[in-house]
């Protein structure tokens, strides 16, 4: 399994931005970071979680494992898509990760199912920065609201999510499409 991951992160830089990770752990450092540094002046109490229309709806008694759960999520996230992708980058036969009927599959050409492997997986590199940065600002905000120094955190937060699941279901057809479309066979 090491050996696999090994052989994934080594393939994976030729085909993810490396500088994006380097942001995207950067992002993760400073959301631990404002939570360590606004705990002090938290309330006693502080929200959990948002109504849509952006202002808090539910609240917490104030400790720091309550304050650092949104910054050490949006690490275990992260840390799960990247050891995923690595994984998958690494296999030996991807054919077997395309989910579609035997004969469909039998069908596509070692090109096009290269082509499918990496397209599923530059999906899960482009929704592993959506999910961390819709994260990192959830952290941040939230503590802005307990704070306050913002009323409430932005309704775009709800964009957020659409654009998650616009782009998960986009690439989603665009695969589908890769893997039944006769013209790609």
């Amino acid at each position: 399994m090491l050996q696999t991951l090994r052989e994934g992160y080594q393939k994976s830089q030729k085909f993810q931005p490396w500088w994006i990770e380097i942001v995207l752990m950067a992002i993760i450092a400073y959301v631990f970071y404002y939570a360590v540094k606004v705990y002090p002046q938290l309330p006693a109490r502080f929200p959990i979680h948002f109504a849509a229309n952006g202002l808090a709806d539910d609240w917490t008694n104030k400790s720091i494992s309550k304050v650092l759960m949104i910054p050490a999520v949006t690490a275990v996230v992260y840390t799960a898509m990247t050891l995923l992708s690595w994984a998958l980058y690494g296999v030996k036969n991807p054919r077997m990760f395309i989910n579609a009927p035997g004969g469909v599959l039998d069908r596509l050409s070692d090109e096009r199912v290269m082509i499918i492997h990496l397209f599923g997986l530059r999906m899960v590199f482009w929704i592993k920065v959506l999910m961390v940065t819709m994260l990192a600002y959830l952290g941040r905000a939230s503590l802005d609201v307990a704070i306050g120094k913002i009323s409430r955190i932005s309704p775009l937060l709800m964009g957020y999510v659409i654009l998650i699941l616009l782009v998960t279901f986009g690439m989603g057809f665009r695969l589908m499409t890769l893997i039944y479309s006769k013209k790609y066979r």
